[in-house]
């Protein structure tokens, strides 16, 4: 018994941007159904918008401390880097308890924690920025060879 072929997810693969027309075409055997090129857009959009997140969600590099160390940015440690800068902006603490990834609380005076968070939310506004002109470009554009141009993974950051 062959191989069942699934059309519908073949055809996902091809607006995904995944495979081509003709190779949808040579795999099932018949001409594949016209696509959208709106459809095409939104899964682009889509795609830049799951790798921004992606890339936000794994944190970025400080040496607000001293030393060069990662630091997480999971949507926990986005809410507890908001608060513990409130909590020093308002002078209800004095100095900030914080970590780098994988490593234990280390005491922060008021202007590292501060270069900290304004370092963290540098690198989250620069990828959001990013990604809203991507998106923005992708749905200006006209043709599947364009839309196919545009990646995350070219994007070159200032760090």
């Amino acid at each position: 018994m062959g191989k069942v072929i699934n059309k519908d997810k073949l055809l996902e693969s091809v607006k995904k941007l995944n495979l081509s027309e003709s190779d949808y075409e040579k795999i099932v055997g018949e001409k594949c159904p016209s696509i959208e090129l709106d459809d095409y857009k939104n899964y682009k959009i889509q795609e830049l918008k799951t790798a921004c997140n992606a890339e936000i969600l794994g944190g970025f590099y400080s040496n607000a401390n001293g030393e060069y160390k990662h630091y997480g940015l999971s949507y926990e440690d986005q809410i507890n880097l908001e608060g513990i800068k409130n909590n020093l902006a308002m002078n209800i603490i004095a100095e900030a308890t914080y970590y780098a990834s994988g490593e234990e609380c280390k005491p922060y005076i008021k202007e590292q924690f501060l270069q900290l968070y304004n370092e963290a939310m540098s690198f989250k506004t620069e990828r959001i920025t990013t990604c809203k002109l991507l998106v923005n470009q992708v749905k200006e554009m006209n043709s599947v060879d364009l839309i196919k141009s545009i990646t995350w993974e070219e994007v070159e950051w200032n760090e």
